[in-house]
């Protein structure tokens, strides 16, 4: 039996992500939780099991917290997925996803985490280079913690380039601008990640598209810009496409943008055609905004979703 190429996923900053349900939000008023749930969470993480779901191998490295090393054992073994962490003191920060039922918006709080020093990152640079002569592809995705240079994406990106890797970048801010002189192989920033960066504003497929031809330019192979439930638009210098969102009725975004990053993975590694990348992307990130908390797609959803995706070619 062939074997899957693999995909590592690297997270810096993970944490535990407590989503919860309330009729209608009230500023500096009292609000009571219909309902709630909790998961340990990661960007990378979300990456991985996707890809895992679709049939793909899938690797997580990147930072673990000692108090909570039990709910992320179990977390990585309920999702079956191999993993290696350079282990810190302390607990995993945790964020706060407010779903409001009666608007259906989300509103996040987020921490930033626990500082790291200097010998932490060159233990995590030893472990991932580890494991850059084993893998195919590789994702540096999320925030960083207080005391990681906001170069870090670059310079990892060059080091896994080095080792013969396919490299992918989905992160925001100076992580995203000094990451990309690295020239990853596949980006996936959003719109807003896109103006937060860059200040260009982007309102339609057509802005997406030219955006996408800013970066492919500079040799990143290819870009897919997400503009939630509008859809995204896909390139790699020579084609580029969009597709719009299923209808759908949204019950969380959390990890929907993971979702359609490890299914485009899945479908690089794969050698799929650069449509059908996108189609498999929206269908993952559909798929699991259609779940409640940090669920993410099923293949039974991600199928049903398969068949409402359009791709129009825009050049």
């Amino acid at each position: 039996m062939k074997k899957e190429k693999l995909l590592l996923t690297v997270t810096l900053n993970p944490s535990i992500d407590k989503s919860v349900e309330i009729e209608k939000f009230r500023y500096a008023e009292m609000n009571r939780i219909v309902e709630s749930s909790k998961s340990v969470a990661g960007k990378g993480y979300h990456v991985a099991i996707v890809n895992k779901k679709l049939g793909g191998d899938s690797f997580c490295l990147g930072f673990s917290f000692k108090h909570s090393r039990m709910m992320i054992e179990k977390y990585f073994i309920t999702n079956n997925v191999a993993n290696e962490f350079v282990e810190i003191a302390g607990d995993l920060r945790v964020n706060l996803k407010i779903f409001d039922r009666e608007t259906s918006i989300i509103t996040e709080i987020n921490d930033k985490g626990k500082k790291v020093d200097e010998e932490q990152l060159k233990n995590l640079a030893s472990l991932i280079k580890k494991y850059l002569t084993v893998g195919d592809m590789i994702v540096f995705s999320g925030s960083v913690q207080p005391g990681i240079p906001d170069t870090i994406y670059r310079d990892l990106i060059l080091e896994a380039k080095k080792a013969g890797l396919k490299t992918v970048l989905d992160s925001e801010g100076s992580l995203l601008v000094n990451g990309i002189e690295s020239v990853p192989y596949f980006i996936k920033p959003n719109a807003y990640e896109i103006e937060k960066s860059f200040g260009k504003i982007i309102t339609n497929f057509e802005e997406a598209a030219e955006m996408c031809r800013f970066f492919t330019d500079k040799g990143i192979k290819i870009v897919c810009i997400s503009m939630g439930a509008r859809g995204a638009v896909i390139s790699n210098g020579k084609e580029c496409y969009s597709a719009e969102s299923p209808e759908i009725e949204v019950l969380s975004t959390v990890g929907a943008g993971d979702a359609m990053v490890g299914a485009i993975c899945n479908s690089i590694l794969k050698k799929d055609k650069l449509d059908n990348m996108l189609r498999s992307g929206i269908a993952a990130s559909a798929a699991t905004s259609m779940l409640r908390g940090n669920d993410l797609c099923t293949v039974e959803k991600y199928e049903e979703m398969l068949k409402q995706v359009t791709v129009v070619r825009i050049w």
